[in-house]
This record gives structure tokens, sequence and C-alpha cells, in this order.
């Protein structure tokens, strides 16, 4: 750090360097990414939309292939596997449409793509799955 300004002759800026909320608001956002098992339980609540994605779907007999890695999470409308691109064209952008706009209305935001991964926040609590689960059962019962 010797060589940067005001001790050395490289200039640095940028919008919230140095500012004390937001160094602030950075180390308290990484005491709780150390707390013990966040990324576990950050995780399992991926975990679960992926289980609420599948259940819906089944439900209401439409093809889904879901899965997660940690807290990442995303689907495609149809059968699975689904390993690279060429797979993942196989699945219905048409009903994805569709079901993207009836989640939309339920108060569930996804990616209007298919072709993009979500992620879950350790924000996203009972209420909010519970929420997410009632949304992609209409959903689903729309594309059906």
């Amino acid at each position: 750090m010797a060589a940067v300004a005001p001790s050395g002759k490289m200039y640095q800026a940028g919008t919230l360097s140095g500012n004390p909320i937001a160094m602030a608001a950075g180390i308290a956002t990484l005491q709780q990414l150390q707390a013990p098992e966040f990324y576990a339980t950050l995780t399992a609540s991926a975990e679960r939309v992926v289980e609420i994605v599948r259940t819906a779907a089944a439900k209401h007999g439409v093809a889904v292939t879901a899965s997660n890695v940690g807290s990442m999470w995303g689907f495609f409308l149809c059968e699975g596997p689904v390993a690279d691109y060429e797979s993942a064209k196989r699945a219905d952008t048409q009903k994805y449409a569709t079901l993207f706009h009836t989640l939309l209305m339920h108060g569930v935001y996804i990616a209007p793509s298919q072709f993009e991964a979500a992620f879950i926040s350790s924000l996203h609590g009972e209420r909010e799955l519970s929420v997410t689960a009632a949304a992609f059962d209409a959903a689903f019962a729309a594309i059906s």
C-alpha cells in the first residue's frame, strides 16, 4: 500500500473506497460469511428450491431437470440430463416464458432465460420458500 497515494505515486479512487460505512458493511458481511454452518445452510436452501421445482413439475406432469451447486441452482424444461449447451437446447423456451411470467405474477422473480443460473440468499427463509413453492405450483399448472 506504500505505492498508493497519498504515500506513493499511484492514485487509486472508487465510489466507496475507504468510505467508513462501506468498510463497516464489508466487515459485517465477511463476519456473516464466516459464521458456522453458513454455507451448509445456504446450500440446504438451494436444495429445497430444487426440490420445490421438481415436486411442482411432477405434480403437473411437466418434464424438468433441476439441480444446484451450493447456492447456485437452475432448471431446464426438458428430460435430463443437461450437461452442455447441446443438451440444454432441448429445453422448451416457449413454456419457460409462460412459467417466468406466471412466477412474476405470484411474486417470484427468476431470470427471464432458463439458460441463466439462479442464486439463493441467506435471507431467503421459510416464508420466502413457501411463497416460492406456491408460485411454482401455479406456474407449472399454467404450462401443463
